[in-house]
């Protein structure tokens, strides 16, 4: 766990106006950790989503291309899947759809609801702008603000702690429990990367946070593959229902003329298409497991050393 600068036994000589002006400066510290954090918060959530919103949208170009090739083994004019069928599908989906908000369009969340250019316009913008590499910085960056937010708090609950009963009293602050203390999760995080800079490990250790936070990204990585797997269950669940619908219109010959019937049975193709596009996604997520878990165990099984705990 962090230590406050000053030792107990000099803590405990402090007057009151020098252990006030001690926690004020923990307290002033701690402070500039949790901005630090939230601002790293933000600029994952931000990266984040933008990285959730490509698979979104390569998903969809991947269900047009296989609507492609099904439209053309039906005999269907070549390319009028895109620049008809799809096209024509996003069109009708955006005229039933409130008017999009979002202020920038490689943004925009309707993908449904854009023409074959503009959704390839879309993914080469964000393929650019966010890279896998900029998500795993970002996520290195949080968590070793959250490490640096927890030692900060830690010295501040250290220095408490230290102080005599009477100053804590005196400058009206709280002793902290050691409820205080086990609610810092990175604590134990905080202990190794102090030990590891005085010097007490192996001079050719690998840094202990680059150690801490690969273990914590492979950990995120397989909590975002879980709930995006989620998230394609649901989309399925989604185009099943829609396509349930077409199927049912398409039953429907003598309400519909015959051109209706063959943009509707072109609509359930595209559907059929965004289902095997999700089962795709959802196989390739399946496929990386695998990889994932034995990095995992590999990851842990090295912490474990460096930290020399055990379970």
């Amino acid at each position: 766990m962090g230590n406050s600068n000053a030792t107990p036994a000099a803590q405990a000589g402090m007057t009151a106006a020098e252990a006030r002006a001690a926690v004020h400066a923990r307290r002033e510290a701690l402070a500039r950790a949790e901005r630090r954090h939230r601002e790293c918060w933000d600029e994952t959530e931000r990266i984040s989503n933008l990285r959730e919103r490509l698979c979104d949208l390569k998903r969809e170009d991947r269900a047009r291309q296989i609507a492609s090739l099904q439209l053309d083994a039906e005999g269907a004019e070549p390319g009028c899947e895109v620049s008809a069928v799809c096209d024509r599908v996003a069109e009708e989906a955006a005229a039933l759809e409130p008017p999009c908000t979002e202020p920038h369009a490689e943004q925009c969340r309707c993908p449904r609801s854009t023409t074959y250019r503009e959704l390839r316009r879309r993914i080469a913008y964000l393929k650019s702008a966010v890279t896998q590499t900029d998500l795993q910085a970002a996520f290195f960056d949080l968590y070793s603000a959250e490490l640096e937010m927890d030692k900060a708090r830690a010295e501040l609950f250290c220095l408490l702690r230290d102080l005599p009963e009477r100053i804590v009293q005196e400058i009206g602050e709280q002793v902290p429990t050691q409820e205080d203390f086990d609610e810092l999760p990175n604590a134990w995080g905080i202990a190794a990367v102090e030990n590891h800079m005085r010097g007490e490990g192996p001079a050719d250790e690998p840094d202990p946070v680059d150690q801490l936070n690969y273990r914590r990204w492979l950990v995120e990585l397989s909590q975002g593959a879980l709930d995006y797997s989620g998230h394609l269950e649901h989309e399925m669940a989604r185009h099943r229902i829609e396509l349930e619908v077409l199927e049912q219109q398409a039953a429907t010959v003598d309400f519909f003329e015959g051109d209706e019937l063959e943009q509707i049975a072109q609509a359930a193709v595209l559907q059929k298409a965004r289902i095997d596009a999700c089962r795709e996604q959802l196989d390739e997520l399946a496929s990386a497991a695998g990889a994932l878990d034995k990095r995992m165990e590999a990851s842990e099984a090295e912490l474990q050393r460096f930290l020399g705990r055990e379970e």
